[in-house]
């Protein structure tokens, strides 16, 4: 069994906006699965992934990138719980 980490950029604003580079994510998971693979003989059975909890991107599903920067799971946005919505009366 093989394990390989690559660690990413999170621009904290300080005011509770917290974000992360989507494509950067995406080249820290192909780079990390690379190195497994590289250093592997023989056939894959199974591959796991641990990742951050509750971070968002939104994908150019053509184009294979983020539409915009990954909301950190620390990002304080949505506390209020009002996320633009009108009102239901």
């Amino acid at each position: 069994m093989d394990a390989a980490v690559r660690p990413v950029g999170l621009v904290d604003f300080g005011d509770g906006r917290v974000e992360q580079d989507g494509g950067e994510l995406l080249a820290s998971l192909q780079a990390a699965m690379d190195e497994v693979v590289a250093g592997f003989s023989g056939q894959i059975e199974a591959a796991g992934l641990v990742t951050q909890r509750s971070t968002l991107v939104a994908w150019d599903r053509i184009g294979v990138k983020p539409l915009a920067p990954a909301i950190g799971w620390q990002d304080r946005r949505a506390v209020s719980g009002n996320y633009g919505a009108r009102s239901r009366k």
